[in-house]
């Protein structure tokens, strides 16, 4: 378990470190970034307690500057795709540090193959609408 936090917050650590160098191709501030989160779910954990955990650390989320907007996934590999959208990418990169002490975050990790984690920030190129979220 504290191998599995430990490598998440290295990984939150280096994604908060890269610098993007596409600033002239990024749209407008109409759009926001989004991040994604994909993992694999330990053994035998049934799919509901994963989106229980994941709707509990949302409650989390809510409370961070700059949360718009979130949405879980699981594809036919079984891969969890949670997709965060943010106002900004410093919002996105302080996310990681400021959910890494809450119980909703370490109930999560406890689901999760500990392996199986990556996570991106991407940044909008293009477009066909903008979206909207209330807060």
């Amino acid at each position: 378990m504290l191998k599995l936090f430990k490598s998440i917050v290295a990984t939150a650590t280096f994604i908060f470190c890269v610098q993007i160098s596409a600033e002239e191709n990024k749209l407008d501030s109409n759009y926001h970034i989004f991040e994604t989160v994909k993992w694999k779910s330990k053994s035998g954990v049934p799919d509901k307690e994963m989106v229980d955990a994941v709707n509990a650390m949302v409650l989390d989320l809510k409370s961070l500057k700059g949360f718009l907007h979130q949405s879980l996934y699981k594809d036919t590999n079984e891969v969890w795709v949670d997709v965060y959208y943010w106002e900004t990418e410093k919002d996105a990169h302080a996310s990681n540090m400021s959910m890494s002490d809450k119980v909703s975050f370490k109930n999560l990790i406890d689901l999760i193959e500990p392996n199986s984690v990556s996570i991106e920030i991407l940044h909008p190129l293009q477009s066909s609408g903008g979206h909207t979220f209330n807060k």
